[in-house]
């Protein structure tokens, strides 16, 4: 996997994908994850698309894994600065249902807040 950036700020860890990452990568992503942070007892993800302008179809999906992973232990997902693009996709496949998305960090983190 391509060196990701993972922040802790207070329960939420954001991932950042760096704009280099390719389709097989978020294979290893999804592996990265289950292995560094849900082991930790890190439930609360988001992953920072901002350098990202296109996703493969195969992030959906990984995405919809971990999402699906995420609930299952108690925490949340989301994305957050997702292009237009992105959005758009995530809206006409109902992916947007099942994978939140966010302008902002501060934004998921309240949703986050909210929700426990």
């Amino acid at each position: 996997m391509k060196s990701i950036k993972i922040d802790k700020d207070e329960d939420v860890c954001v991932v950042t994908v760096p704009y280099s990452v390719q389709q097989g990568d978020y294979i290893e992503l999804k592996k990265y994850l289950e292995d560094e942070l849900y082991i930790n007892g890190d439930v609360n993800i988001l992953i920072d698309c901002e350098p990202v302008v296109e996703l493969p179809s195969l992030a959906f999906g990984v995405f919809c894994s971990i999402a699906r992973d995420i609930n299952r232990a108690g925490g949340q997902f989301g994305l957050v600065h997702v292009s237009t693009e992105i959005q758009d996709i995530l809206k006409k496949t109902h992916l947007d249902k099942q994978i939140k998305s966010y302008n902002t960090i501060s934004d998921a983190k309240q949703y986050f807040c909210i929700n426990k």
